[in-house]
């Protein structure tokens, strides 16, 4: 009996067998899917321990943790089409080392074929768009002998999915209830209930404008005693600009990959459902569509029907252990991947924290240069990623070693620095912004992903140029901030330097 797996953002999938009921469990870290491959490992509190493990150990543990209870003699794995080499090979070789039978991973677009192929006639060539909780991703999928492969590299669009409608359905909703611009305490018990009861009732409202054409929701905060009604029309003006880029990145991975062979879309998700998605592939691309009753499910239970073939020697090692005869768990939780455990130690109440520089939303930029294109993660690289209080003791000592290589008689002008993105894992945007002068507060942050080669791209004043990370940070995330004329390259989850580079006024870039 094969047991599929689909570890969710949104909520962890688990079949038991070919048409078994979806069993759901609670969330893995949203995080976790876009770190495997990377060497920065997760950093967890749990009450007074830290808990420190490698984004690999830790999804097989998840995995593990899955599966707890549940016999199975075969498991059957749904991850990311757009995953690494690198992340593949380091998830089957931990599968490999804590599991005592056959385990094997499986692509989600192949797997939802096998499902969907049921009861639909699946053209040879077929575009599987999968709109998750924290991504979008195309993976192209064309059948030679009857053995279903993918063609070209699968596109991952990060941000533009389940959780980005959701925060703007409501924030639309609260724009309702708060039209002058007065907010609401954050630290207010009652108003963190509600904000969480209303959060419930936006995403219920979502599933329900799926299939119908209006939604009423009645939140609970003070002073907001009414109902409110939310109709299709509005809903789909609301997520229009994340559909629109979605598609957009369907409709560039069919041109890329095989644009004259693709004979319909197969849509998979949680939030593919949703009516516009369906209207806008057929108006931007002109293909047919097949939809699933249930296309969150599609994958995990198409992964169920896969055959994967038990090891014989391992098979008779765990029949010789298990004296009751019966099936075991070929993935044990007290055998997975265990994290490094150590004390949380609060900080001394004496010491004063260190201040943290407020990044500016928009910059200054020359007539004559690109309109700055503002990125609304800038608050979350301050605040979320640690980067900002570790470049305090720095600062300081690299605003005055600028001014000291800089002529006094010829002050640099602004630098129009680009962080290309575009070919990196992970990575959704172009990142660009102008410095301002040396003695200014800090120009912004940016958050960026090291492609599979340890590299990735800047462009300064229009010329570009790669920065070599090395490949043991391949598909690392890193941030990088611009201070004046110096742009600071850390890690994100932990804000170490790596990297300082100078933008130099006569060469315009030089690496140090």
């Amino acid at each position: 009996m094969t047991v599929a797996v689909d570890l969710g953002s949104n909520a962890v999938k688990v079949v038991t067998g070919i048409g078994a009921p979806v069993i759901l469990q609670p969330p893995i870290d949203p995080e976790l899917a876009a770190r495997v491959g990377t060497t920065v490992p997760l950093i967890r509190r749990d009450g007074s321990r830290v808990l420190t493990l490698a984004p690999h150990d830790a999804y097989v543990r998840a995995v593990a943790t899955a599966l707890e209870g549940i016999p199975a003699e075969t498991v059957a794995i749904v991850i990311p089409d757009w995953w690494s080499t690198r992340a593949r090979d380091v998830v089957e070789q931990t599968l490999e080392a804590h599991a005592s039978g056959a385990c094997r991973v499986v692509s989600p677009a192949v797997a939802a074929v096998i499902a969907s192929s049921e009861r639909h006639r699946i053209p040879t060539t077929v575009a599987v768009l999968d709109v998750g909780a924290e991504s979008s991703s195309t993976t192209i999928l064309t059948e030679v002998e009857g053995v279903r492969g993918v063609v070209g590299r699968p596109a991952v669009l990060r941000g533009h999915a389940g959780t980005e409608i959701d925060r703007l359905l409501m924030h639309h909703v609260l724009g309702w209830l708060i039209p002058d611009g007065r907010g609401f305490e954050s630290t207010d018990a009652e108003i963190a209930a509600a904000g969480q009861s209303l959060l419930k009732q936006v995403r219920a409202a979502k599933e329900r404008l799926s299939t119908r054409p209006a939604a009423t929701l009645t939140p609970d905060f003070p002073g907001a005693n009414t109902e409110l009604r939310l109709v299709r029309s509005e809903f789909d003006e609301v997520i229009g600009g994340t559909v629109e880029a979605t598609v957009a990145m369907l409709k560039t991975s069919i041109e890329t990959n095989a644009s004259a062979d693709v004979g319909a879309v197969l849509l998979i998700g949680g939030s593919v459902s949703i009516p516009l998605v369906t209207q806008v592939i057929s108006v931007e691309l002109g293909l047919p569509v097949i939809l699933d009753d249930d296309p969150a499910t599609l994958a995990v239970r198409g992964a169920a029907a896969t055959e994967i073939p038990v090891a014989p020697q391992r098979r008779r090692r765990r029949r010789r252990h298990d004296k009751a005869g019966a099936a075991r768990n070929v993935l044990e939780l007290n055998h997975a991947p265990v994290p490094d455990i150590e004390p949380f130690v609060d900080p001394p109440p004496s010491s004063a924290p260190e201040p943290v520089p407020v990044l500016r939303a928009e910059t200054t930029v020359p007539a004559d240069q690109d309109e700055i294109v503002r990125d609304p993660e800038v608050p979350k690289v301050a605040a979320g990623h640690g980067a900002a209080p570790r470049l305090g003791g720095f600062i300081e000592l690299s605003r005055r070693d600028a001014a000291a290589t800089v002529p006094e008689s010829a002050p640099p002008g602004p630098a129009h620095l680009v962080v290309e993105t575009r070919d990196a894992p992970g990575s959704n945007r172009t990142a660009r912004w102008t410095s301002e002068p040396e003695g200014s507060e800090w120009n912004s942050a940016r958050r960026t992903y090291v492609d599979d080669e340890g590299m990735f791209r800047l462009r300064v004043n229009g010329r570009d140029h790669e920065v070599d990370m090395g490949s043991e940070l391949a598909s690392t995330s890193v941030t990088v901030l611009l201070i004046g004329l110096h742009v600071f390259v850390t890690l994100t989850e932990t804000g170490d330097l790596l990297r300082e580079l100078v933008l130099d006024p006569e060469h315009d870039f030089r690496p140090q």
